[in-house]
């Protein structure tokens, strides 16, 4: 079942968006509240590279002065989430995220941790987290690919959740190499109920 939000034209005085509620400005969202997410990719990345790389690419480029750059590579977060999840991640700092992400192809949504020894309200505010940055990724330009992961067996109840059936999407596995994304693990969701 998809449900609209009501936007809150105004925050009250001295509140701050602390749970990025302008990112989902316009999205559906699923039963569980969930934001839908479109994978607005068209065709597999020919090459992904990690956040950090990313950053690095980033910074080298404004620091030589090429402030045009284009870097043909699809942005993954396949590592610990300190490392994109921190006061300058793409959570916390959406916007530099953004002026960032718009130099290469594409992103995969974020892969914020979902623990099988997480408490389940954790493990469904990080799946929210993946589809209310993707679907922001994408509303600003961004082609998008959804990343989807599961732990114990009430996951399957949500890991899909945001996602339309039949769009691709990147599998995580913990501990994985980022790299073995091209061989076959872009796929296309299905329905797992």
């Amino acid at each position: 079942m998809i449900t609209e939000k009501t936007e809150q034209k105004r925050p009250r005085n001295g509140c701050h968006d602390r749970w990025n509620a302008f990112m989902c400005s316009g999205a559906s969202y699923t039963s569980n509240d969930i934001p839908i997410c479109p994978t607005t990719a068209i065709e597999p990345p020919h090459d992904i590279i990690t956040w950090t790389e990313a950053r690095e690419i980033y910074k080298r480029a404004l620091k030589n002065g090429e402030k045009h750059f284009w870097y043909d590579a699809f942005v993954c977060c396949y590592q610990d989430d300190y490392k994109f999840d921190g006061p300058t991640g793409i959570w916390q700092s959406g916007n530099n995220a953004l002026n960032l992400l718009r130099h290469f192809s594409g992103v995969i949504t974020p892969d914020y941790s979902t623990y099988q020894d997480f408490p389940i309200p954790i493990k469904l505010y990080n799946t929210y987290r993946m589809r209310a940055t993707g679907y922001w990724l994408g509303v600003n330009g961004i082609n998008v690919i959804n990343n989807v992961r599961w732990g114990t067996e009430e996951s399957y109840n949500y890991c899909f959740d945001g996602i339309q059936q039949n769009s691709m999407v990147a599998i995580g596995t913990t501990g994985g190499n980022p790299k073995n994304l091209l061989t076959g693990s872009v796929l296309r969701a299905e329905s797992m109920k």
